[in-house]
């Protein structure tokens, strides 16, 4: 894709506008593998957001072939929002040819259907449109942090118990002899509580 000049001078100008030249980089950057890590507050969703609109201005990749996640579904509606925005914002412009801005409307208007979201959001879709193969009901739901609470101690108590029936993990079944079950898992759930994968903590019927 050829890009225009007035166009061409803007894209040079928004991604100048990050300032770091690591941000730009990392927005910039299609060759290769990126990783962006940084504190709250420092930029991310920014960074994220442009390139995406990178991706689409210069024709790279268009809205259904890019998959965006984030860790909380307020930075995936602030980065849907800004890309609409800025998408629109383009097709506003005069000094751009009819094509063009027929373009950035058209992007904005796909956006209804970008894949932009957390990574649980996007696993329980896929859940759901496979739930036949995986032997789920298709209308389960995400339980939330306080909810998945009782489904975790009830899981990791019954994975204590059959350690120590089982003598899988003969260290910690002495433990379990030793001090009782409720005693040993206690320290543990805090610790459980917040630890990833535990998928079957966050599904219900």
């Amino acid at each position: 894709m050829t890009i225009d000049s007035p166009e061409k001078n803007r894209l040079t100008e928004r991604i100048a506008a990050l300032g770091e030249p690591p941000q730009i980089e990392a927005a910039t950057a299609f060759d290769t593998n990126v990783v962006v890590t940084a504190g709250p507050g420092t930029g991310k969703t920014r960074v994220l957001t442009e390139r995406y609109l990178y991706a689409l201005e210069t024709g790279m990749a268009d809205v259904h072939q890019i998959v965006a996640f984030t860790l909380t579904e307020k930075a995936a509606a602030e980065m849907t929002s800004r890309i609409r925005t800025a998408c629109l914002r383009e097709a506003a412009r005069d000094d751009l040819p009819t094509e063009r801005r027929r373009f950035w409307h058209e992007r904005a208007a796909r956006l209804e259907s970008a894949r932009i979201s957390t990574l649980h959001s996007a696993a329980a879709a896929i859940c759901r449109r496979h739930a036949e193969v995986l032997g789920v009901d298709p209308e389960f739901a995400v339980l939330d942090e306080l909810e998945s609470v009782p489904f975790q101690d009830e899981f990791l108590d019954a994975w204590m118990a059959s350690v120590q029936k089982t003598q899988t993990a003969p260290d910690f079944a002495v433990l379990l002899d030793e001090y009782g079950l409720a005693a040993s898992v206690a320290p543990w759930r805090g610790s459980c509580r917040s630890a990833a994968g535990w998928a079957i903590t966050n599904l219900r019927p």
